[in-house]
């Protein structure tokens, strides 16, 4: 599977169309897998869509037509509108942080920069960093996946989770994403930038959900922790 995603990375890196898989290792269910790793792991390939990928087997080999989002050229000036935005946050954190005070300017930041969207959720933007690094609005997912990609610029490593949440409007559980990162001194612990981003622009407290324990956030989150 590490080979699999290798070479899809690979093609993806290089907007290629296709990459051709060895048959001997490739199985549908593990390419599978490796795209829906990719997609939440790798927040860098907004473009990547699964759902217009399509699996030729070929005997000995696989073919694999890479699904896009966008155009090359809308890639391309996506990825440079992103990098510039990341590099102005990065250039912005003072020199001497330490990791801990870094991770929490990167949340601030998010935080205030970002808002929910509401209405008509179909827009794929809102579930990547185009929606949060260049429209300023985004879901749950589009969040978890921003702040996965700032930490890590700065190296913290920063993990996706999915699950579900009890929303604190309706009190309904349902689908949702935040963050696991490992915070120097106090090992792993769960961040929540959409929660805390929706409580700051509601004039609320905006720590709620920033750096947890798994028992804390427990009461109103749930995992698979066996990944």
């Amino acid at each position: 599977e590490q080979k699999i995603c290798n070479l899809i990375i690979d093609g993806l890196e290089k907007k290629k169309s296709s990459v051709i898989l060895p048959g001997a290792y490739s199985s549908n269910a593990s390419i599978i897998k490796v795209m829906e790793i990719i997609d939440l792991d790798f927040p860098e390939y907004f473009f990547f869509d699964i759902s217009a990928t399509k699996i030729w087997n070929m005997g000995l080999t696989i073919k694999v037509d890479l699904g896009y989002r966008y155009s090359i050229n809308e890639i391309t000036t996506f990825e440079s509108q992103i990098a510039q935005n990341i590099s102005n946050i990065i250039n912005s954190i003072p020199s001497k942080a330490s990791l801990p005070q870094k991770e929490k300017i990167l949340h601030d930041y998010l935080m205030k920069n970002i808002r929910y969207a509401t209405g008509d959720l179909s827009n794929p933007r809102l579930y990547n960093i185009v929606g949060a690094f260049i429209d300023g609005v985004a879901v749950c997912e589009g969040y978890a996946k921003a702040f996965q990609y700032i930490c890590a610029q700065i190296g913290v490593l920063c993990l996706v989770v999915t699950g579900t949440a009890i929303s604190k409007i309706d009190g309904v559980r349902g689908p949702h994403a935040w963050n696991i990162v490992r915070v120097y001194g106090k090992g792993c612990c769960h961040v929540d930038v959409t929660w805390d981003s929706c409580f700051y622009h509601s004039g609320s407290s905006c720590y709620v959900f920033f750096n947890q324990t798994d028992q804390d956030m427990s009461n109103d989150h749930a995992w698979d922790r066996n990944k």
